[in-house]
């Protein structure tokens, strides 16, 4: 991925060019669009639609030529390419069982996509920027818990310089919303009597009956059953600053 050369303003709406644009279209019609970096799997697709949109991920169901994707499968083995159109559906349980919610049918005109795509990147890319945002925490660019926007500016820069994304600092704000998330769901979990972590596989474990108990009351820890964590320690570092 060649690296932009111009600098981008703090705060701009620039969004990455990456390495393939997909839509996912709505119950509502509405295109979401994704900007995705490296291999993806549709868990990654899932998990960025239960944070944008407060959709419980255990209620999103992507469909793609016809068949229902599986969570832990890459999106490359549905054949899913450069602007290809996912569909989501949603599925409601309820006292019979469950079903699916389906698409309404409206007019192009209704149809928009959104004007500010949500940007997923691989895991190495997680680890670049936790390793710059621990470091600009243990060099004082802190303001109580809240990086300041010179160290903002410093870690855009850094983070371009090492990855080539066309990130802006918005787009890195968020991505440390998402991090203050999962660092307090694996941190309840790792706080659970009934609950371990391997140290190995950076995971949380449990039986299955446990962690099927605790996710009918927490169901944002869902992902984190299969999910490995290689960065908790930054997390902490960062986190609880």
């Amino acid at each position: 991925m060649d690296c932009e050369e111009e600098e981008v303003a703090a705060g701009s709406e620039l969004y990455g060019d990456g390495d393939m644009e997909i839509f996912v279209k709505t119950l509502s019609c509405e295109i979401i669009t994704f900007k995705l970096y490296g291999s993806v799997k549709v868990l990654d697709v899932m998990v960025t639609m239960e944070e944008a949109f407060g959709i419980p991920i255990d209620e999103i169901r992507l469909i793609f030529r016809g068949r229902q994707m599986e969570g832990e499968r890459a999106l490359a083995e549905y054949s899913v390419e450069d602007r290809s159109v996912i569909h989501y559906v949603r599925r409601i349980r309820g006292g019979g069982g469950c079903h699916m919610e389906l698409p309404k049918l409206l007019s192009m005109e209704k149809i928009r996509i959104t004007d500010q795509p949500l940007v997923i990147w691989e895991k190495k890319y997680d680890i670049t920027l936790l390793d710059l945002m621990v470091k600009h925490t243990r060099n004082g660019g802190k303001n109580g818990e809240y990086f300041t926007q010179y160290a903002w500016h410093d870690i855009m820069g850094e983070f371009r310089a090492a990855t080539g994304l066309r990130c802006n600092i918005n787009d890195l704000e968020k991505r440390l919303k998402f991090y203050k998330n999962e660092y307090r769901i694996v941190s309840n979990l790792r706080k659970h009597p009934k609950f371990s972590w391997d140290d190995k596989n950076h995971s949380v474990i449990a039986t299955d009956a446990e962690w099927n108990e605790y996710i009918m009351e927490n169901r944002g820890a869902k992902p984190y059953r299969k999910r490995q964590i290689p960065y908790f320690d930054q997390l902490e570092i960062i986190c609880s600053s």
